[in-house]
C-alpha cells in the first residue's frame, strides 16, 4: 500500500493582524489537540469502511496545536464528510508590514494509504488474461482490457481527487479564522462569542 505522488499543496493567506494579534484571534476557534492525530477505521455515509482522522467532538471549525508562531491544524468534518485523505495544515506566521502571512503546506496523514498496489497485481492479471484472450480472437476480450487498466489507474485518481476537495474544504475553514480586515475580526469574533465545546 503507498501514498500516491503529488499530494502536497502550499497556500498563502493574509491578515491585517500583526502575528501574535492573529494567533490570539485564531486560538478561541482552535480545539486544542493532546497528542497525536489519531487516525481510525471508521463506517462512511455509503456503508463503506474507511480509514479516517478520529476527530474530538467539538463545535469549534479546526483542531490542532500552537508551537510558537507556527502550527498544525486540522479540519473537523460535518456530518458524513470523511475522507482518508483530510489533509493536516502545517502552517507558520509571518510578520508582513503591519500584518502577517500565512505559509500553510497540506498533507495527508501519514497513515492514509491506498490500496494501489493490490489493485496493481489485480490489474496486471485482467491485463494478462486480457492479451492472452485477444491474441485468440474473443472479443470480450477488451471489457477485460478496459477493467485491467481501471484497477491500475483509478486508485491514484480517486485519491488524489480526494485530497484536492479535503484541501478545498480545510482552507475554507483556516480562512474563516484568519480575519483579512478589522470587519473580519468583528463578525468572526461576535460568531465564536457563543461556541462551547460539545
Amino acid at each position: 500500500m503507498a501514498k500516491p505522488s503529488n499530494m502536497v499543496q502550499t497556500h498563502e493567506l493574509r491578515s491585517g493582524l500583526a502575528p501574535a494579534d492573529l494567533k490570539a484571534h485564531m486560538e478561541p476557534h482552535v480545539e486544542p489537540l493532546l497528542q497525536r492525530y489519531p487516525f481510525v477505521s471508521k463506517l462512511s455515509g455509503g456503508g463503506v469502511v474507511v480509514r479516517v482522522l478520529k476527530t474530538p467532538p467539538t463545535s469549534r471549525p479546526l483542531w490542532g496545536k500552537f508551537f510558537g508562531n507556527s502550527f498544525h491544524f486540522a479540519r473537523i468534518p460535518r456530518g458524513e464528510d470523511l475522507s482518508p485523505w483530510a489533509p493536516i495544515m502545517h502552517g507558520t506566521i509571518h510578520p508582513e508590514g503591519p500584518g502577517s502571512r500565512v505559509v500553510v503546506e497540506l498533507k495527508p496523514h501519514p497513515s492514509a494509504r491506498t490500496l494501489g498496489g493490490v489493485y496493481a497485481f489485480f490489474g496486471l492479471l485482467v491485463l494478462a488474461a486480457a492479451g492472452l484472450g485477444l491474441s485468440q480472437g474473443q472479443p470480450m476480450a477488451a471489457v477485460g482490457l478496459g477493467f485491467g487498466i481501471l484497477l491500475l489507474f483509478f486508485p491514484g485518481f480517486r485519491a488524489r481527487y480526494s485530497f484536492r476537495v479535503a484541501c478545498h474544504l480545510a482552507l475554507e475553514s483556516l480562512r474563516a479564522v484568519v480575519p483579512q480586515s478589522a470587519e473580519d475580526m468583528a463578525s468572526s469574533t461576535m460568531s465564536s462569542g457563543n461556541d462551547q465545546r460539545a
